[in-house]
């Protein structure tokens, strides 16, 4: 590698991980907003798991379960796109992935109703 090109590898690098640190922090942002019962977090932290940007973790068993806690969480506001968010991301996974989110809405659902 010639030198210039170690020397913007140098400048680039700690800007890209400071790119992921921020887009993990603001995933961890929605996820308290979303525990805490917020209908439009929950939406939002589900949909960054399956279409992650910006150094965003890809978690599609987290993207399901999120989807599945939105569908039966109760909320007035759960309409058809939840109904269809949950068929085509969960759809997406196999049958063990598919229990694992299951048993983690269920752990969500429950956190969200203690609060």
């Amino acid at each position: 590698m010639t030198t210039s090109r170690k020397i913007v590898a140098a400048l680039i690098l700690p800007f890209a991980a400071m790119g992921i640190a921020h887009a993990l922090e603001a995933q961890d942002a929605l996820g308290k907003k979303a525990l805490a019962g917020d209908y439009q977090a929950q939406r939002n932290l589900a949909y960054s798991y399956v279409s992650p940007r910006n150094g965003e973790m890809l978690n599609p068993v987290m993207g399901c379960a999120w989807y599945l806690t939105i569908l039966n969480s109760g909320s007035p506001k759960v309409n058809q796109g939840d109904a269809g968010n949950v068929e085509v991301y969960c759809n997406k996974l196999d049958a063990p992935s598919l229990g694992a989110a299951k048993q983690q809405a269920r752990r969500l659902l429950s956190e969200i109703s203690k609060k």
